[in-house]
């Protein structure tokens, strides 16, 4: 941009990618197939270091096959290109977005972290399928508990590691009091301290242990949720024509009444 050669319009650009799903086509077995919004984000922070105000423009070319999603009110079309206009006041700093977007067909593994992810986010979203939402939030509170579950055994672990490193030290520090005649005292406190360790020792291996076993059950859990996961069935829910051939077509009797007959007269 050549108006910040000068250095009194400094623009600092950052630059990200994220997928947001639009619309689901297939789910089975806790396999998605969907079509995803990959969306490209600019972000500009523009700073005016000048004592007067400041107008300029911001040149953004949209590519084929893709959309303008977010981008500042003001701008003017030169061809394919748009420019953005920016208003600076004096020592003003601004933020700009420009975002575009394009759609892919994605088949996704609904057991990956990042496909839950996005599937908190669609839920979130006014175009989420009322049926899926609940299955969903469900699905996505089991997930939760696997995360709480294993972060806190992680925990549990450098807790254990700590212990033992502990238990290693005292038992260092015992061995070389044994060659100090008047090291009695020290030397029985150490050891009790030590079998106090050891007890915690026990204890947290223990914790470890019931943790995996509630690991391993929110996981069954979760598969189990997982597979009775389906999408509905999308011509119902829109109340579509049947396009199923009829039984005169198939070479079958029709015995449906004909649209032109006169209803039968009932006798008052």
């Amino acid at each position: 941009m050549p108006f910040a050669l000068d250095r009194q319009i400094i623009v600092e650009r950052h630059d990200s990618e994220d997928d947001h799903i639009a619309r689901l086509a297939s789910l089975a077995r806790g396999v998605l197939t969907a079509e995803v919004q990959h969306v490209r984000n600019q972000r500009l922070t523009i700073t005016n270091r000048l004592h007067q105000r400041a107008r300029l423009f911001v040149r953004h070319t949209v590519a084929k096959g893709w959309t303008l999603t977010e981008a500042p009110p003001a701008f003017e079309r030169i061809g394919d290109a748009h420019l953005f206009e920016i208003d600076l006041g004096p020592g003003e700093r601004k933020d700009i977005a420009i975002a575009e977007a394009t759609p892919v067909e994605r088949t996704l593994d609904l057991s990956a972290d990042v496909t839950l992810e996005m599937m908190k986010l669609w839920i979130d979203s006014p175009g989420a399928s009322r049926e899926l939402s609940g299955p969903l939030h469900r699905l996505l509170a089991i997930h939760r508990s696997v995360v709480d579950l294993a972060q806190e055994q992680e925990s549990l672990r450098r807790r254990l590691a700590d212990y033992r490193q502990r238990m290693d030290d005292l038992h260092g520090q015992i061995v070389t009091l044994q060659a100090v005649r008047a090291a009695g005292d020290l030397s029985g406190h150490l050891k009790l301290k030590m079998k106090e360790i050891s007890d915690r020792v026990q204890k947290t291996t223990i914790q470890i242990v019931d943790q995996e076993e509630k690991i391993m059950l929110a996981r069954v859990q979760f598969q189990d949720a997982l597979s009775e996961l389906t999408l509905p069935d999308a011509l119902a829910a829109a109340g579509q024509p049947d396009h199923r051939p009829s039984a005169a077509a198939a070479g079958q009797p029709d015995h449906r009444p004909s649209a032109a007959a006169p209803a039968a007269a009932h006798p008052r």
